[in-house]
């Protein structure tokens, strides 16, 4: 489930505490993430999150982090778009980007089938978990999103 990222498997204590931190209470300000849980029945199927990275430039980024036994379901996809709705309309987003291993394959698709766009591969740039990666960015500009989530 974490292959790709900093962190590794968390217990419900690193959890709490992880959550504590960046859970939604509102709007984030600049460098601060806010997270949203998904479940379905009461059962944790992942989160969402969303910053502000740079409010002179009004750039958001995103991110999700989904159970392997919820993939192909439209989960992450459906909670994704509702984070860059929250971006564009709330946080006033230029452009909305999204940074992941380049070997992850998944989440690169579920960010194409957002529309968001490659627009660079970092090689060797970051060290996780022992190793150097490669880093892809996508992003989508904010006037060409069409925003779906009905938030009345």
């Amino acid at each position: 489930m974490l292959r790709y990222l900093y962190d590794d498997v968390m217990d419900d204590a690193a959890l709490d505490e992880h959550f504590a931190k960046r859970w939604w209470r509102g709007l984030p300000h600049e460098g601060e993430w806010a997270n949203l849980v998904v479940e379905r029945d009461g059962r944790f199927l992942g989160h969402v999150g969303f910053t502000m990275e740079s409010s002179v430039h009004r750039t958001c980024e995103i991110g999700y982090v989904f159970s392997p036994d919820v993939a192909g379901q439209g989960y992450a996809t459906e909670a994704a778009r509702v984070v860059v709705d929250i971006a564009v309309v709330y946080l006033d987003a230029h452009r909305v980007i999204a940074r992941l291993d380049a070997r992850n394959d998944a989440s690169r698709h579920l960010l194409e089938r957002l529309g968001m766009r490659q627009e660079a591969h970092l090689r060797e740039n970051e060290f996780v978990k022992g190793e150097w990666t490669d880093e892809l960015v996508y992003a989508h500009l904010a006037r060409d999103w069409v925003v779906t989530t009905d938030f009345a």
